[in-house]
């Protein structure tokens, strides 16, 4: 796994490179929300397409886990994504970090107890 790196196509952001979305759990989406993350979209695969099998289901059994886990402590589960897309659709990713960015400036910063900022 890569450690996350900024991204100078996608500013303000930092991506995460995964073999697979497969390998993303609860505590590493958590995780980045405690490291002051405002919002986290997870991108990759389109469903059914996955050389894995079945990564991107359990991706988005775990996004869904997750924004059940955000609602109990009171944030709002739009803060997370979940994108499955083929390479073409490229457009699609820009469209929802739009999206997201529009999402963020609504809500604000999420009320975390020890995110750092």
């Amino acid at each position: 796994m890569k450690e996350t790196v900024e991204s100078a196509d996608l500013p303000d952001s930092a991506v995460l490179a995964l073999p697979c979305l497969g390998r993303i759990d609860e505590a590493v989406i958590l995780r980045a929300f405690r490291k002051g993350a405002d919002a986290v979209i997870i991108a990759g695969c389109v469903e059914g397409n996955c050389k894995y099998n079945s990564g991107n289901y359990q991706a988005r059994r775990c996004v869904n886990e997750v924004r059940d886990i955000l609602t109990e402590i009171g944030i709002s589960g739009e803060r997370l994504e979940i994108l499955n897309l083929a390479p073409n659709q490229a457009v699609d990713l820009v469209n929802l970090f739009e999206n997201m960015k529009e999402v963020v400036m609504r809500l604000g910063h999420p009320d975390i107890l020890g995110a750092e900022r």
